[in-house]
């Protein structure tokens, strides 16, 4: 009987010790778990959505210096015409100079991005300790990044009153693009915005209110209509 009990009680307390371990190893995988989801995992984000965003603005900038680098592009995608008292009554946008431009270079930034993708990006082991002193310590973690998803271009136009009968004309390129980040426990998608100065001009002369009005419209609205 008595070594029935004894027996007994070593099995006992060789569940409890079983129990007490398996509850310390809930416990601490529970705190690994809400670490990583309330510090790591929003710092890693963050700190991959900023690179993303900084290479991609790079690629897009990049692009667009070396396509238009050499070229009259203003003279290329605008034609002004005047009446015979010499005021503005047209400033028409080159649809397909316009089209051709934003074609080449949406495929040369998507190609600069895809090649951020099969890199990848690069984050200091340290960051993932959410310690600011250690965020640019230890090896590099590779993230992967998944090719864009869209890409798109459009062209805008701005007037600026630059003095007694002169106005600045500035055309601009905005980039809007989508990346796909590939995290260990979920997918992301990075949205970048880029806007870039293509090229200006000073109009000397009056400037029809019709295009102050549409200040920062598309390039391709340019184009008054008779109705107006």
């Amino acid at each position: 009987m008595r070594k029935y009990c004894s027996n007994t009680n070593k099995k006992n307390k060789k569940l409890k010790k079983l129990i007490i371990f398996l509850s310390v190893i809930v416990f601490i995988g529970l705190v690994i778990i809400i670490y990583f989801n309330k510090v790591i995992n929003p710092i890693v984000v963050n700190t991959s959505e900023s690179k993303i965003k900084s290479l991609t603005s790079h690629a897009v900038n990049s692009t667009i210096s070396e396509i238009i680098s050499d070229t009259d592009v203003y003279d290329d995608l605008v034609t002004i015409t005047t009446d015979s008292n010499g005021k503005i009554s047209m400033i028409q946008a080159n649809a397909i100079k316009i089209n051709t431009l934003s074609k080449q270079i949406s495929n040369q930034v998507l190609t600069k991005v895809e090649n951020i993708g099969e890199q990848g990006i690069k984050i200091p082991f340290g960051t993932f300790t959410g310690m600011p002193l250690l965020a640019n310590k230890g090896p590099d973690v590779l993230i992967k990044v998944a090719p864009v998803s869209t890409l798109d271009c459009v062209f805008k136009s701005e007037f600026i009153q630059a003095g007694i009968n002169q106005t600045l004309h500035r055309i601009y390129l905005d980039v809007t693009t989508e990346v796909n980040l590939i995290l260990p426990i979920f997918k992301d998608k990075v949205k970048t915005y880029t806007q870039v100065i293509i090229c200006e001009s000073i109009i000397v002369g009056d400037v029809p209110e019709f295009y102050f009005n549409n200040s920062m419209g598309s390039l391709l609205d340019l184009v008054p209509d008779n109705k107006k």
